[in-house]
C-alpha cells in the first residue's frame, strides 16, 4: 500500500514538474502572429479573462490557461492598461504582459516640412481622416486664430510662419485646433527672447523675421543658398526695396498642378497670369517694398 501511495506521489510530482516546465516554456517562447502593424484595442475596464480571450482570438498568444495561471499567481491582472497595441511578431506571452503593463496609445503622425506654407499644412491635415476635416479650407480657417501669438505678433493676420516644421505624433482623438496649437507651442519652444532684441536692432519686427525666414525656405533650392538669399532679402528690407520674391505665385502654380496632375503648362499659364493680376503683398510682391515694422 505504501508503495502505491509513494508511486502516486512520485507521478504527481513528475506531472506537476512537467506542467511547470511546459508553462514556463510556453510563457517564454515567442509566438509568431500576423497582427504586427495592426492595432488591437483593449477597452478600459476589460477583465483579464476578456483580454486573454481577445489575444488568443487574434493569434497573438497560442494558449490561454498558462497566461491566466501566471496572472493569478503573480497578481498582475490589475496592472493591465487600456489602449491600442501593436504587438511585434514574434512575441512571448510574458512580452505581451509587459507591453500591457506599460500601456500604449496608437499615434498618428504629421510631418511639416521646412518651407511649407499654411496651405501646405492644411492640405496635409486634410489627408488625415481621423482629423475629420471637411476640406482643407476648414484647417486654414483654424489657422486664423491669432490669439495663440498675440504676445509675439499683435498685428499678425494668421499663423503663417508660426507653425513650426517638425514631425508631430498625436492620438487619434486629437482635434485639428489642438494639432495647430502643438505647432505653435513648438515654435515658441524654439523662439528665443533675445531674437526679439536682435530683430529690433535690425529695425525689424518678429513678424518680418518670421516672414523672411519663410521666404528664404521657399526660394532656396539648396541649403547653401540660404545665406545668400537671406542677405539679399534683409538688404532689400533695410533699403525699403521690393523683395522680388515669387513665393505666392509659385504656390498658386503648385495648387493648379496639384489639382490637375501633369498640368505643367497650366501651371506656367497660372504663373504668368498671376504675376500681372495678383494683388499687392507687402511680403511677396515684386513691385512694392516690404515694410520693416
Amino acid at each position: 500500500m505504501k508503495r502505491i501511495v509513494l508511486a502516486i506521489l512520485i507521478l504527481l510530482v513528475i506531472a506537476a514538474s512537467a506542467s511547470a516546465i511546459w508553462v514556463y516554456r510556453d510563457l517564454h517562447t515567442p509566438n509568431r502572429h500576423t497582427k504586427h502593424g495592426q492595432y488591437v484595442e483593449i477597452p478600459r475596464g476589460s477583465s483579464p479573462a476578456t483580454v486573454i480571450n481577445k489575444l488568443a482570438d487574434q493569434g497573438i498568444i497560442k494558449h490561454k490557461w498558462p497566461l491566466t495561471f501566471y496572472l493569478k499567481v503573480a497578481g498582475d491582472s490589475s496592472q493591465i492598461k487600456a489602449g491600442e497595441y501593436d504587438f511585434p511578431s514574434p512575441i512571448s506571452p510574458l512580452g505581451v504582459i509587459a507591453k500591457l503593463r506599460e500601456g500604449e496609445q496608437r499615434l498618428l503622425r504629421l510631418t511639416v516640412v521646412e518651407g511649407w506654407t499654411r496651405w501646405d499644412i492644411a492640405s496635409a491635415m486634410y489627408r488625415i481622416p481621423e482629423l475629420k476635416l471637411a476640406e482643407p479650407t476648414t484647417a486654414l480657417q483654424l489657422m486664423d486664430n491669432v490669439s495663440l501669438i498675440n504676445d509675439l505678433d499683435p498685428q499678425a493676420p494668421n499663423l503663417e510662419g508660426y507653425l513650426f516644421p517638425d514631425t508631430y505624433d498625436f492620438p487619434p482623438n486629437t482635434k485639428p485646433e489642438e494639432l495647430i496649437a502643438m505647432m505653435v507651442k513648438r515654435f515658441r519652444k524654439e523662439w528665443k527672447p533675445d531674437w526679439v532684441q536682435r530683430a529690433n536692432s535690425m529695425n525689424l519686427s518678429p513678424r518680418s523675421v518670421v516672414t523672411a525666414a519663410s521666404l528664404i525656405e521657399t526660394e532656396a533650392k539648396l541649403s547653401e543658398d540660404r545665406p545668400l538669399i537671406a542677405s539679399v532679402i534683409y538688404n532689400r528690407l533695410h533699403k525699403d526695396m521690393a523683395l522680388g520674391v515669387d513665393s505666392t505665385i509659385i504656390r498658386l502654380a503648385a495648387v493648379v498642378i496639384a489639382i490637375y496632375p501633369g498640368a505643367i503648362i497650366g501651371g506656367l499659364v497660372a504663373y504668368l497670369i498671376a504675376w500681372f493680376i495678383m494683388p499687392a503683398s507687402p511680403q511677396t510682391n515684386r513691385l512694392q517694398p516690404a515694410p520693416t515694422s
